[in-house]
């Protein structure tokens, strides 16, 4: 009984319901500045070294952050102040733990 009871906890911690937007503050710096710089999502992906637009747009859509080893380069192309991406990326990583600290394994 308690194998069959610990499987479902499993079970119910696997399919728990986490938000898969978990970076929202940074999603909407880097799509204004990029749209107030004029640029496009291929243009900022290639500035940063990568081959397509997709990163950008998972970045602005929220489902990933800028990696820190590209954090200077976007803030320098992008003419975000540093200030404002490290306030974006501490109140997206606070929420992310807020989040893994709701899910339960007992």
């Amino acid at each position: 009984m308690d194998n069959l009871n610990l499987q479902q906890q499993r079970r119910t911690i696997m399919t728990a319901k986490i938000p898969k937007q978990h970076f929202n503050n940074i999603a909407k710096l880097v799509r204004e500045a990029r749209q107030r710089e004029n640029f496009s999502q291929y243009q900022v992906s290639a500035v940063l070294g990568y081959k397509n637009a997709q990163f950008i747009s998972n970045v602005e859509r929220g489902l990933c952050s800028v990696p820190l080893d590209k954090i200077a380069d976007i803030c320098r192309f992008l003419s975000i102040a540093e200030t404002d991406i490290r306030v974006a990326l501490v109140k997206d990583y606070a929420s992310r733990i807020d989040n893994a600290l709701t899910v339960s394994i007992l």
